[in-house]
């Protein structure tokens, strides 16, 4: 009985897990739709969220990605271009030296 029991059990957790699995997908393609999308903007450099809640691109620190698109572009790893961040004191997103 305790087999039996165990069994049940098992399929009310899969199929819970599975419920809330498509519940989220479903929340996360609608955020999507209604371009509600959420980001950490703290630590997102390049960009800001904007008045109306849209991406807003921040020039200065633009500037800084591009740069690192570019060094990378060039064949430095991303330890070789932290180093070089880290040495030229270019702060991380939330502003923190490192």
């Amino acid at each position: 009985m305790e087999e039996v029991l165990k069994t049940i059990m098992s399929s009310l957790a899969q199929e819970e897990s599975r419920s809330i699995s498509e519940n989220v997908t479903w929340g996360q393609r609608k955020r999507f739709a209604d371009r509600k999308v959420s980001l950490p903007y703290k630590h997102f450099l390049g960009y800001e969220k904007g008045e109306d809640g849209v991406l807003k691109i921040v020039e200065e620190e633009a500037k800084i990605v591009r740069m690192i698109y570019k060094i990378f572009l060039e064949g430095k790893t991303p330890l070789s271009i932290a180093e070089y961040l880290t040495e030229n004191n270019i702060s991380t997103p939330a502003g923190k030296n490192k």
